[in-house]
């Protein structure tokens, strides 16, 4: 291995590290000043189930739920012959850690349209009379059944919900009074039919596509029409290879350093709703326990993340510098270069995993946000697909160009 070799991999090094340590650390500071700090690692024999949820919310919606150790809470429920009604956020643990069985007992119409994420569908009926495996399957269930309807207003799961008490004798009933609605506007994870987004009219997808594009879009928008520009310019005249790599790059590292600082901004500045937001996708875990250490992946990424995307942003439209001593003087400095390509690997893992997490979130027919701005507006199951679909073809987007940064000079330069 040469020195110059030896040199760019010691500035590599010391950039990605100092970019991660910087990032952890910014991320523990900001965390410790929050009004409710977010656990990341105790020592703890053993963590209450009240004390590591409630930092999902900002609010503390749990304290009046009562709820000291769930095993303790639901094992409680076998002294009560009717059932017990549940909140929002209980329901959400409840589903989220798989503990309970859901019961949607509106019309099978209004059930493939739209449900919570693994419920069963038993429709209401007046006469009860209802399919024997249906009601098998909720005699062998094992975990608690949580009943719902569609809101607060609706009387039908409060009476299946008695119904399974009074007449099948059976435990552990849950009602879920808010029902889908409320679970829809807290944003929880849902299922609806696959086909609404084919079914819509022409007309309809172009409204669908207006409606949902932000100024982020219209920015790569731009971007696309300015380096296709440039390389119809080059196919009719002779232009610097070297000018039209960095007219690119200037553009394509303004743009990736935009994305990822406004992204950063507001799950920097409520990581509480981030959490909740990137939980919904179940791939990272809670808490994991090791002897008498509680480790919180989940919270210590959703703290993390924000942070090296803020860095990795101001440090690329730092880089800018670069180019612009490039077009100009037609040099640069080496540091500044090993910084943006360290920059640009980061980013490009950063959206390998978004696009990875999203592709599991899609495969497992899930309807959520992305998590990439928290101030996004609510929306109907097929928008809320189409956002996620958009998403990932907008981060294969910017991977490509992420890998224009690092090997352009490569690519470009080949006549």
């Amino acid at each position: 291995m040469n020195n110059k070799s030896s040199s760019q991999i010691k500035w590599y090094l010391i950039f990605f590290f100092g970019i991660i340590f910087i990032s952890i650390f910014s991320s523990l500071i900001r965390n410790n000043f929050l009004d409710n700090s977010l656990p990341v690692i105790d020592f703890q024999f053993k963590e209450d189930f009240n004390n590591s949820i409630k930092h999902l919310n900002d609010d503390n919606v749990y304290k009046d739920s009562l709820i000291i150790d769930l095993d303790s809470y639901l094992e409680s429920l076998y002294d009560y012959r009717d059932y017990q009604i549940v909140s929002s956020d209980t329901a959400y643990i409840l589903h989220r850690e798989n503990l309970a069985l859901f019961v949607d007992v509106r019309s099978y119409e209004k059930y493939t349209k739209y449900h919570i994420n693994d419920a069963i569908n038993i429709p209401y009926n007046e006469d009860n009379q209802y399919e024997s495996d249906k009601i098998s399957v909720l005699h062998s269930e094992s975990r608690p059944i949580v009943v719902y309807c569609n809101d607060s207003s609706c009387s039908l799961g409060s009476n299946f919900a008695s119904y399974l008490t009074g007449t099948e004798f059976l435990e552990r009933i849950l009602y879920y009074k808010d029902g889908y609605e409320g679970w829809e506007n807290n944003n929880y994870p849902i299922s609806f039919n696959d086909n609404s987004l084919n079914s819509l009219e022409p007309n309809s997808v172009i409204t669908l596509i207006k409606d949902n594009l932000s100024i982020d879009d219209y920015l790569i928008i731009i971007s696309i029409i300015f380096i296709l520009v440039i390389f119809v310019i080059s196919c009719f005249r002779k232009v610097n290879h070297s000018l039209k790599l960095s007219l690119i790059i200037f553009v394509i590292k303004l743009l990736l350093s935009y994305i990822f600082i406004s992204y950063s901004i507001d799950k920097i500045i409520n990581p509480y709703e981030f959490v909740k937001v990137i939980s919904y996708y179940g791939i990272i875990p809670d808490q994991i326990s090791l002897f008498f250490i509680n480790i919180y992946p989940l919270n210590f990424g959703c703290l993390f993340l924000p942070w090296i995307e803020l860095i990795v942003g101001l440090l690329l439209f730092l880089s800018i510098f670069n180019e612009y001593m490039k077009i100009i003087y037609k040099k640069e400095l080496v540091e500044i270069k090993y910084l943006s390509n360290t920059c640009t690997f980061i980013v490009s893992l950063l959206l390998i995993l978004f696009i990875v997490m999203l592709g599991i979130a899609l495969i497992n027919g899930k309807s959520i946000e992305c998590g990439c701005k928290l101030s996004e507006n609510s929306a109907e199951d097929y928008e809320i697909k189409f956002r996620m679909i958009k998403r990932m073809v907008v981060d294969f987007y910017l991977l490509g160009l992420s890998i224009i940064v690092k090997y352009g000079h490569k690519i470009l330069r080949k006549k």
